[in-house]
Formats: C-alpha cells, sequence, structure tokens
C-alpha cells in the first residue's frame, strides 16, 4: 500500500496584502475540498507571521492530480505581486512511531 504524502507549504504575504492572500487560499481550500479526490486534509494555519497549508494526501497520483488542477495552477496569478518571498514547498512521508493513529497524519 502507498504511503500518504504530507506537503507543507509555506506562504509569506507582504504585510499590506495579508487579507487578499488569507481570501485567496480560502478559496483555493474549499475548491481543493469540493473537487479534489484523494484529498484527505487541506488546511490553512498562521503564526501571524506567515501562512502554512497543510495537506495530506492519498498517494503521488493524486498529489500530481493537484498539482496539474486549476486550483493551483491559478494560484500563481492570484498571489504575484502579494508575497514577500517564493513559496517553500516540502514534500513529507510519514515516519510512524507510537500510536497508528497519533505517530502520523
Amino acid at each position: 500500500m502507498e504511503s500518504p504524502i504530507v506537503v507543507v507549504a509555506t506562504i509569506v504575504p507582504k504585510k499590506a496584502a495579508w487579507d487578499e492572500v488569507v481570501s485567496i487560499l480560502n478559496a483555493t481550500q474549499a475548491d481543493v475540498h469540493s473537487n479534489e479526490s484523494g484529498c484527505e486534509l487541506y488546511a490553512l494555519h498562521t503564526d501571524d507571521e506567515c501562512l502554512v497549508m497543510v495537506e495530506k494526501w492519498t498517494g503521488r497520483a493524486e498529489l500530481d492530480q493537484h498539482f496539474a488542477a486549476p486550483p493551483f495552477n491559478a494560484l500563481g496569478g492570484l498571489l504575484e505581486g502579494k508575497l514577500a518571498a517564493e513559496i517553500e514547498i516540502k514534500e513529507l512521508r510519514p515516519v510512524p512511531a507510537g500510536s497508528p493513529t497519533q505517530g502520523q497524519l
């Protein structure tokens, strides 16, 4: 069985564009939740300095479909000029330990 893939995307909006970037990401989030199979988690978080999208996909094929889908591809244009740094994306695979439900996303 294929391991799920966790993606962590760190987004640093310009201060003046913070609310607009959050709005764009919220709309993308709703679209992904409604239309992309294999998405187990697509959740926006913040520490008030940056935004972090935490994602969980059932496998490589589903993540590749997400990267090719219109909502993801539209983000570049929608966020243009609104970010203080390039988006940092990390793909992670679980290293389970301890409890099966607590030792991995």
